[in-house]
């Protein structure tokens, strides 16, 4: 009934890896390569998702406690990210790079533990690469029980989502404004990217995914016509910018607060259509694997002996982009059944004792 979520998840995950294998290579195929550049809107159509499950989740369940939705959360994250977290931090530079400026020190890996990396420039995206996504989908969680009741209309919906963009303009230069003074001039980078990709700034997208299943639930007919218009939208701009150098339409196109619209347009359609897609069914069940693997796999793929193979290829640039695709699935597999699926059954089986012990002792 469902399939077009997995789908969905298998589309946001492949936009991922394209993005990631073209800061490798060029794929020969121009639009794909303009696609690939932009495939950081995975992780916005990641949120949606999240969001609009958690959703239908919540109204089908109708739990009294927020206690029993916060355990499933912790399972369904929490035991492949320690994977992830050791696998980086014994295997990854410490030393200083990009998102350490002064090295990756015990405190952050302490805080990427508890999920709490998501307050510091200096470890948002540190200690697991691409971690900081994950950081920021935590504290969404921890906010969504105590914020849906304000969502619980389409129009209440569209209300937080206004009231959080505002918020999100008004922070920002405060924000930095206050970090910068305790930063060195040369990691003001980070300073001026951390309330974007803070729970400050993406809270938007997933509220805006509350809002895509109050559409869906006003009937199959308006998300026809609704995510027709939301995704022709996005088609239009998105091309535009392609084919020109009209600064407008690739400011449209950037703009993570205008992308949602787009982007739920496809979610729209997709569950209109109920979108069935085996290949990315089955990506979308790895995904989570696949988005904290990728970039591991693409650092292992990216020899010089595997370049000088594929240079003897027409397209070697797709090439890789394909071997990519299937290495990492082939990894994702193997940690969706020996780590995620695992993980999700000890939550069930903590919510269940918790349950008896709760009827026993009423």
């Amino acid at each position: 009934m469902y399939s077009y979520i997995d789908a969905l998840r298998g589309l946001a995950i492949f936009l991922v890896i394209a993005l990631h294998c073209t800061q490798r290579v060029t794929l020969e195929l121009p639009f794909l390569q303009y696609i690939g550049q932009n495939g950081g809107k995975g992780v916005q159509l990641f949120y949606i998702v999240s969001a609009l499950t958690l959703t239908m989740s919540w109204f089908s369940r109708s739990e009294a406690s927020p206690s029993y939705f916060y355990i499933r959360r912790f399972f369904r994250i929490a035991p492949l990210f320690y994977v992830a977290i050791l696998f980086y931090g014994l295997s990854g530079d410490r030393g200083p790079q990009y998102w350490a400026p002064e090295g990756i020190q015990a405190w952050q890996m302490l805080l990427t533990a508890l999920f709490l990396h998501g307050f510091h420039p200096y470890a948002i995206n540190s200690v697991v690469p691409g971690g900081w996504s994950i950081a920021v989908e935590v504290l969404f969680y921890a906010l969504y029980p105590w914020l849906i009741p304000y969502c619980s209309s389409l129009r209440k919906s569209l209300l937080v989502f206004g009231a959080s963009i505002l918020l999100f303009y008004i922070m920002r230069p405060l924000l930095i404004a206050w970090m910068s003074p305790h930063f060195p001039s040369s990691s003001q980078y980070l300073v001026n990217d951390f309330p974007y990709r803070s729970i400050l700034g993406q809270l938007p997208t997933f509220i805006f995914g509350i809002c895509v299943y109050h559409l869906i639930k006003k009937g199959r007919q308006f998300s026809i016509v609704a995510g027709s218009v939301a995704a022709a939208f996005g088609f239009v701009v998105l091309l535009g910018a392609y084919l020109t150098d009209a600064v407008m339409l690739s400011k449209i196109a950037e703009n993570p607060f205008l992308s949602v619209f787009y982007l739920s347009g496809v979610v729209l359609l997709a569950s209109a259509f109920n979108w069935k897609s085996k290949v990315f069914e089955y990506l979308g069940k790895v995904s989570y694997g696949g988005y904290l693997s990728n970039l591991a796999v693409i650092g292992l793929l990216s020899t010089q002996l595997v370049h000088d193979f594929l240079s003897f290829m027409p397209g070697h640039g797709f090439l890789f982009l394909m071997l990519v695709l299937v290495a990492v699935t082939l990894v994702s597999q193997l940690l969706h059944q020996f780590i995620e699926l695992p993980g999700m059954d000890q939550g069930k089986r903590v919510i269940a004792y918790l349950k008896r012990n709760s009827k026993m002792s009423a």
